[in-house]
């Protein structure tokens, strides 16, 4: 008896051994897995969140004219100390923004990301990504074809542990992606999968725990461990095609409270679910029903087209850290940015420099923005809107950001303010402030503002600048920058007092000199969300300018 179940056991073993990938799910016994009770309809609950409310840059009308924050005298233009520019938020709101670019939009190039040398299997009509060498950067989108093979499919741990990995695209081409593909890329967090795909391999995306939102294409039937331990995916959508989700598939995904259905309470009710490691599945109040799919890329509901003016600079800055969104699933590329959200991005562009002292501003009173205005304040980047108020939740206006990017380029980096530009073209040159008149002109020869209409040009000086418009400015600003290969400048500095024994005299006439206060003067803000600015500093919706206005 003993050696008839011996090798009963024996059979099941190499049977089970000789199973195709996945099918040992298929076999568990029915109680392993559930269907989702629907029968209660208020479970399912209708996403009511307005995604067409933060029109797309193309669709909004143009600004109204905002007054500027109000200030003392008109500032006269000092000699700013060099700043560096800081990702958009700290680490508290989510988001940020600054890519570089160069003179005009159309004139823009996408800064570049070290070339990947990827190696490749050839299969019977097609071609296999099978690994790559080289340190991948930003972005990768991986390649289409290989000499005259059609590529289609990402071989099993092709990237794993690909630590420095922070997004990919797979084009359309591909059909499959292998197991463990991209096993332990903890810095992965933006996924743009192929339409076409049908085969997720298990534990795909194991371990990607900075990955925080992904969409599932309509292509796909099942999930087997794919996104054990993403720890931060928080954003999931899924579609009604998706008919088996096997255990494990979700395991320590305690973050994941948002699963966007493209369908109905019925079509979730079909879907067979295995209850290990698929809590978050089981959670009806997680369900939103959906009738429109977040961009592939960066989860956002509400970015512009691809084809958009402003989908360039907001790619960049969103890709580079530089902005986050103004939630989980918003971006707001037509809301408002605050003086305090576009110094901080300047300051994470600059690498996030510490100042030397603390700035003479009374009303600086959250902690996330604080070390890039004290930054900016020692570099002349800003002067405030008065001596002693920096004024870091106004909505930062059109001539601020000249200004402020204007200082950034000539006293930071030391680029040279000369330009032969006039502002006699716009209508309303002449509502410029005095201020910043130098430094509108200036960034209009360099590409970096134009103006708000093709058939009236106009500056609108005193209007708010949009998120979209800020993230465009800093796409051409890095690419300005990066032609000019300009390098931070030293800050000038006050000669330190003489330490004399108190015994001695009076101190030499100039040992203890003070230096002037600062100008007091408009300065600009930042608008940008950041993780911890997330819900503290809401971005309030701005119509935005037509596509020319950028700036």
């Amino acid at each position: 008896m003993k050696k008839r179940l011996l090798s009963l056991l024996l059979v099941l073993t190499m049977l089970l051994m000789l199973m195709p990938f996945g099918a040992s799910a298929v076999e568990l016994d029915d109680d392993d897995y559930s269907y989702l009770d629907v029968d209660d309809m208020d479970d399912y609950e209708d996403d009511d969140t307005d995604y067409d409310d933060a029109a797309s840059p193309e669709e909004s009308a143009e600004p109204e004219e905002s007054a500027a924050p109000e200030e003392t005298a008109e500032p006269e233009e000092s000699a700013a100390p060099e700043e560096s520019a800081a990702p958009e938020e700290t680490a508290e709101p989510e988001e940020s923004a600054a890519p570089e670019e160069s003179a005009a939009p159309e004139e823009t190039a996408a800064p570049e990301t070290p070339a990947l040398t990827f190696t490749f299997t050839e299969r019977d009509g097609y071609a296999e990504l099978s690994g790559f060498e080289g340190e991948p950067a930003g972005i990768v989108e991986l390649p289409s074809a290989y000499e005259d093979l059609p590529v289609t499919a990402i071989g099993a741990g092709a990237f794993v542990d690909c630590t420095d990995l922070v997004g990919v695209i797979v084009p359309d081409t591909y059909t499959a992606i292998g197991a463990n593909a991209f096993a332990g890329c903890t810095a992965l967090k933006y996924v743009q999968l192929s339409k076409t795909l049908t085969t997720l391999g298990e534990s795909a995306f194991v371990g990607c725990t900075s990955l925080t939102g992904i969409v599932i294409p309509e292509s796909v039937t099942e999930l087997n461990a794919t996104f054990a331990g993403c720890t931060a995916l928080k954003n999931i959508t899924l579609y009604p095609t998706l008919k088996t989700v096997y255990r494990n598939t979700f395991t320590d995904c305690g973050a994941l409270v948002n699963i966007h259905y493209m369908g109905t309470s019925a079509d979730i009710a079909a879907m067979r679910v295995y209850t290990a490691g698929n809590e978050p599945l089981f959670a009806t109040e997680n369900y939103k029903l959906m009738d429109k799919a977040p961009d592939a890329l960066f989860y956002f509901f509400d970015l512009p087209a691809r084809t958009n003016w402003a989908w360039d600079g907001i790619r960049f800055c969103i890709a580079g850290g530089l902005m986050n969104g103004t939630s989980s699933t918003l971006f707001t590329p037509a809301g408002t940015t605050t003086r305090a959200q576009l110094v901080t991005i300047l300051w994470r562009a600059a690498g996030e420099p510490k100042a030397a002292e603390t700035p003479a501003f009374v009303d600086l009173t959250q902690d996330w923005y604080k070390p890039a205005v004290a930054w900016a304040a020692e570099n002349g980047i800003v002067t405030g809107t008065r001596a002693t108020t920096f004024s870091p939740n106004d909505n930062v206006t059109r001539e601020q950001m000249a200004a402020i990017f204007y200082r950034y380029c000539t006293e930071y980096l030391g680029m040279s303010a000369e330009t032969d530009v006039t502002l006699e073209g716009y209508v309303d040159a002449a509502s410029v402030s005095a201020y910043a008149k130098a430094a509108f002109a200036w960034c209009v020869d360099k590409g970096l503002i134009n103006g708000t209409s093709a058939n009236t040009p106009t500056l609108q000086p005193k209007g708010t600048a949009t998120r979209a418009q800020i993230a465009t400015v800093i796409y051409r600003f890095y690419a300005l920058v990066e032609a000019a290969d300009a390098q931070p400048q030293e800050p000038e500095k006050v000669p330190e007092p003489v330490e004399d024994d108190p015994a001695e005299t009076a101190p030499v006439e100039g040992d203890n000199t003070e230096t002037e206060p600062a100008e007091s003067e408009p300065a600009e803000s930042e608008n940008t969300e950041t993780t911890t600015i997330e819900d503290t500093t809401t971005e309030t919706e701005t119509v935005e300018t037509s596509e020319d206005a950028v700036a």
